[in-house]
């Protein structure tokens, strides 16, 4: 992975977490909406929904992106560089244990 990719890959990964943010502020705001007693079919819950599903679609097409840049940049690096020993990719060690069965 070169660093132009690295920085495309932090640089959605940050547009990711504003995203949800808004996501979530987004899905409070029609929740407390809906709380205060208005209507499902009211103009301010519609509203509301409207930027909710807004901020959902962008934050779902944003993502999509990222995973493919992401599949793609880890599909370079493993044809790059040989394959590394399990501990160096962070998997667990293979652990022995005694059988209690004889």
């Amino acid at each position: 992975m070169d660093e132009l990719e690295k920085r495309d890959l932090l640089s959605m990964a940050l547009e990711l977490s504003l995203l949800g943010e808004q996501v979530e502020l987004a899905r409070l705001g029609v929740r407390k909406l809906i709380e205060s007693g208005r209507a499902l079919s009211s103009p301010e819950v519609l509203k509301a929904n409207e930027h909710f599903n807004l901020y959902c679609n962008q934050f779902l097409a944003l993502e999509k992106e990222y995973i493919a840049l992401r599949v793609k940049t880890d599909r370079q690096s493993s044809h790059r560089s040989p394959q590394k020993e399990p501990e160096e990719n962070g998997l667990p060690q293979p652990v022995d244990v005694p059988h209690l069965i004889s």
